[in-house]
């Protein structure tokens, strides 16, 4: 096991069973990439959820509209990643921030290689099959385009403004 993750610096014995939890979730898919196509980034407020570049997943058998997906990732140079991975422009890399990494990486093995479990991957046939019931003329969509506006609460404004956005 300490060729996959560092286990032993964890310091309770719960925690390392809690974590081995995560390797006994049902697979939609497991691909084999080499751990050079991931990268680890700064936590800033995404805490559990990092990004994967547009066309990343594509081939996978995940369906044409992939926009995230629930992962856990094994590499021994990482350790053991755990969280969702939502799709983002501009990248080349999966992007995976501090907080997704369950378990350290590997003291005693640096192999080169990062195992892509993919437990569900979102919208779900599930999720397609309710919106085209909701939806069976498929304008959904465009609906907030048309019509009537409301005017953002005062509370909103503030909040957008705190955060930089301008006006």
């Amino acid at each position: 096991m300490e060729k996959l993750c560092a286990f032993s610096s964890m310091k309770s014995s719960s925690k390392i069973v809690a974590r081995l939890d995560h390797l006994q979730a049902e697979a939609k898919k497991i691909e084999h990439i080499s751990a050079d196509l991931i990268e680890i980034i700064e936590d800033r407020g995404h805490e559990g959820c990092g990004y994967f570049p547009d066309s990343f997943f594509d081939g996978w058998g995940l369906g044409t509209h992939c926009d995230s997906v629930q992962v856990r990732i094994v590499a021994p140079r990482l350790g053991l990643i755990k969280g969702m991975l939502c799709k983002k422009g501009g990248i080349a890399k999966i992007q995976i921030p501090d907080s997704m990494i369950k378990v350290p990486p590997s003291e005693v093995c640096d192999h080169d290689y990062a195992t892509v479990i993919v437990k569900n991957s979102f919208p779900s046939d599930e999720n397609v099959c309710l919106g085209s019931s909701l939806d069976p003329n498929k304008n959904a969509r465009n609906s907030w385009k048309e019509g009537e506006k409301k005017k953002l609460s005062d509370m909103y404004c503030r909040m957008l403004l705190g955060f930089g956005v301008p006006k």
